[in-house]
């Protein structure tokens, strides 16, 4: 009895940002001598990437509930016996 593939996949995934940084730090000095720049140069990439993950996690975030709340109200308009029912959309608010 194994785990479940999707365990698996969000294990993996969410592993993603940890393990590309933790393997990023070590080879910054490698990476300045093989660009020729600086250390500072290379420190901005990192900062980028952090940026980068984020706001992915602004945007998305948001977008997965609002797309969870549309679900759920779609599968229960389609369970009741009154098709007619309206849908009320779901609202995503700013953080």
């Amino acid at each position: 009895m194994g785990l479940p593939g999707w365990l698996i996949l969000m294990g993996a995934l969410t592993a993603i940002g940890p393990i590309s940084i933790d393997m990023y730090l070590p080879a910054f000095p490698e990476i300045a001598r093989g660009l020729s720049t600086t250390s500072n140069e290379v420190e901005r990439t990192l900062a980028a990437y952090l940026i980068g993950m984020a706001s992915a996690q602004l945007i998305y975030g948001p977008w997965q509930i609002a797309l969870a709340v549309n679900l759920r109200y779609m599968a229960r308009s389609c369970s009741t016996s009154s098709p007619r029912r309206p849908v009320p959309l779901p609202r995503v608010s700013n953080f």
